[in-house]
């Protein structure tokens, strides 16, 4: 067999049973991805895991949902409008009810767009189990003195001078109007103090280009009101945008602002692929809303800066100084991931080496769940060849009771056919404010503390694995084209394996209530 040709189409599988599946629909699993043989024959069309390889499909089958078919309702293009009742009918596996990756498959053929309302709709249906934690001191949890450049404390807020503190009210400096240049000049301008009382310098701005313009993506076009990006940084993409805050002159925090929210903290999720979390200000009349959101949900605190008192002051200014001052990571990027300055991804680490990457295979975009991503990458041996690999990053369930990890090796045990060889697997470490900045496996729970279940929280997992398949079409001659035709005969009447998998599912699977 031709080694650009994957010796078995199973191999380049990595997946995992899901229940209830139509009679015409097969399936084999072994942690928590499914992957269906026969797809089209299933309600709603093609149906495939967030966790499923590269086979040719285009991304609106890629992109997509777990699915138990017990008790749902087959979807016809009759009965699929509209879109958002038809997300109801699709319960996921997973302990996340309903998964944005699946409304893709109830729009209109033609229209990539999707209009604010309808994206504000979406998202409220996959978080509407999840509702935002208030955290009354989230801002010293997400942001401690140990992770900023210089501590925060009320000496540093008496020396930012009359501009930003009024010593006599003892109280901040409102900007001037509650429009969005406004507001940029004022987050600057206390930028700007700070930097020259430390001296200490932000390479980092705020910037209302495109409030009255489109800051495009190919999906969602949309209008943020200020975002925090680098200076002099052209041209500006959503990859590029470290933070985003909106404006409204409402005393509150309205059904509209919070849409808003949700769609540009999915925007730079979509589009960030090293994101762990996403900080976002919404400055309302009286109070600045303070939003992190990651893969459980989202956390949130209200900061009202009008009022006197050094206490809301010096919030508001940790979460400047953290988000302008601050490294990468402190703001929410993944420091094993180096990216270009347009934000493409270029290298990897894992277990100790450096892998460059040559493409993004899939991407689930979505703002709870397991996120999975999954890259195309080598690494250069001491011999001067490179070795292919497979790279695998998610957000798992703590409270599964295996991880892929487990079940790989497992199954290696058993010498099924077919697997993946595992190279390195296991949690991506992060310095996590909560151990001092020590580096500690990353997850989910460290900015919720004792407001999460401990069973529901997130854990930041990669895999390397290999050999590495190149698609079908690929072949050169016609004795690669039936070799491999007949390793897709070999690896689909694998019984044994389906048989290993779906005991081993059965046996693992956690018990949701």
């Amino acid at each position: 067999m031709p080694a650009h040709l994957h010796p078995n189409p199973v191999a380049a599988l990595s997946c995992s049973w899901g229940p209830n599946l139509p009679n015409n629909a097969s399936a084999f699993s072994v942690d928590s991805y499914e992957t269906s043989f026969n797809m089209d024959s299933a309600p709603g069309g093609p149906l495939i895991s967030d966790h499923s390889s590269d086979r040719g499909l285009d991304e609106h089958q890629l992109e997509s949902v777990e699915v138990d078919m017990e008790g749902v309702e087959e979807i016809t293009p009759e009965n699929s409008q509209p879109a958002s009742a038809a997300l109801y009918q699709y319960p996921s596996s997973t302990p996340i009810k309903r998964r944005i990756a699946s409304y893709r498959h109830f729009l209109p053929l033609g229209s990539p767009n999707v209009p604010a309302r309808d994206m504000g709709n979406y998202l409220a249906i996959e978080l509407e189990k999840v509702k935002p934690i208030p955290i009354l001191n989230l801002p010293s949890i997400t942001f401690p003195d140990s992770s900023l450049p210089f501590a925060i404390n009320e000496a540093l807020l008496v020396s930012l001078g009359k501009k930003v503190w009024n010593s006599r009210a003892n109280v901040l400096v409102p900007p001037k109007a509650l429009s969005e240049i406004r507001v940029e000049e004022w987050l600057n301008g206390i930028a700007r103090a700070i930097s020259r009382v430390t001296d200490k310098d932000t390479r980092k701005s705020w910037s209302s280009r495109f409030a009255n313009s489109v800051l495009g993506h190919p999906e969602l076009n949309r209008k943020p009101d200020i975002i925090l990006i680098n200076d002099r940084l052209d041209p500006i993409s959503w990859r590029n945008v470290h933070a985003v805050a909106e404006v409204t002159a409402s005393n509150k925090l309205r059904s509209g602002m919070k849409r808003t929210i949700d769609n540009k903290t999915y925007l730079m999720f979509s589009t960030q692929y090293g994101r762990r979390f996403v900080p976002f200000l919404a400055i309302c009349a009286n109070s600045i809303h303070f939003v992190v959101s990651d893969r459980q949900g989202q956390a949130t605190t209200e900061i009202p800066y009008r009022q006197p008192g050094v206490y809301h002051a010096l919030n508001l200014i940790r979460i400047i100084v953290a988000l302008m001052f601050g490294s990468n990571e402190t703001i929410g990027f993944d420091s094993t991931i180096e990216t270009q300055h347009d934000g493409e991804i270029t290298k990897i680490s894992a277990g100790g080496m450096d892998y460059d990457i040559k493409s993004t295979i899939h991407a689930v975009c979505g703002i709870i769940g397991r996120s999975t991503r999954v890259w195309s990458a080598f690494r250069t041996l001491e011999n001067g060849e490179k070795e292919s690999v497979i790279i695998k990053d998610g957000w798992i369930q703590e409270g599964r009771a295996n991880t892929e990890k487990e079940n790989l090796e497992i199954l290696h045990l058993h010498k099924v056919r077919g697997v993946p060889e595992l190279i390195w697997g296991g949690a991506v470490q992060a310095h996590l404010p909560t151990t001092n900045n020590q580096l500690h496996d990353d997850n989910t729970l460290w900015i919720r503390h004792m407001f999460s279940d401990r069973c529901a929280f997130h854990i930041h997992r990669r895999l390397v694995l290999k050999p590495v398949g190149e698609n079908l079409s690929t072949f050169t001659s016609l004795g690669e084209l039936m070799a491999a035709l007949r390793d897709v005969a070999v690896g689909m009447s694998m019984t044994n394996f389906i048989y290993h998998a779906y005991i081993l599912q059965q046996r693992t699977r956690p018990v949701v209530r």
